[in-house]
């Protein structure tokens, strides 16, 4: 992390998986990150590595702790987990940001590389206009122009992969296609 941000003058985040955001916060704190990503910042979430809990009073203590301005950006019923209890998405995205405390949200698909709802966007764009949304799955060139009509950003991962598949390298040829929509847009 310390050589990425060294190399590159850009926005570097931190997210120590499944869910560490006291290590995610004194790593970015270290390196100089702007932010962190906090996959189940507040509720309780079922997912294939078990039960996992928020912890958004620990997370915001701990930030203070180190006198950090590391912005948290969380999730929103996180992809690839189930909430334990219904709650609205609209509510459910309130709570995380008021209650929780979290500086900006992340909306996206039910799994790694599977496209956010759009009118799920719509509806956290509706419930709550002046904060910070990210699309966190999904965005690829077909989708991108929507997505940022309700998101302020998105974080891009599988589309800019070789033949967009997760594991492969980067391919640099979608990463400039990709930017070259979002440049127009913006």
């Amino acid at each position: 992390a310390w050589e990425v941000r060294k190399r590159y003058d850009l926005p570097i985040g931190v997210n120590i998986l499944r869910n560490d955001s006291e290590a995610s916060l004194a790593v970015a704190s270290t390196i100089g990150a702007k932010f962190i990503r906090v996959n189940v910042h507040i509720g309780c979430v079922v997912t294939d590595q078990g039960i996992i809990q928020g912890k958004a009073y620990q997370t915001i203590r701990y930030r203070m702790l180190l006198g950090s301005d590391v912005k948290i950006f969380a999730d929103v019923n996180v992809k690839h987990g189930y909430p334990l209890y219904r709650v609205s998405l609209a509510q459910v995205s309130k709570d995380t940001y008021y209650r929780g405390r979290a500086d900006a949200l992340i909306l996206t698909g039910p799994e790694t590389g599977a496209e956010a709802n759009i009118d799920d966007l719509r509806i956290v764009r509706e419930a709550l206009p002046d904060v910070p949304i990210f699309v966190g799955s999904g965005v690829n060139l077909d989708n991108v122009e929507a997505m940022l009509r309700y998101a302020d950003g998105a974080i891009v991962g599988t589309f800019f992969k070789k033949d967009g598949i997760v594991n492969n390298p980067v391919d640099p040829t979608r990463v400039k296609k990709l930017m070259e929509i979002v440049r127009r847009i913006r």
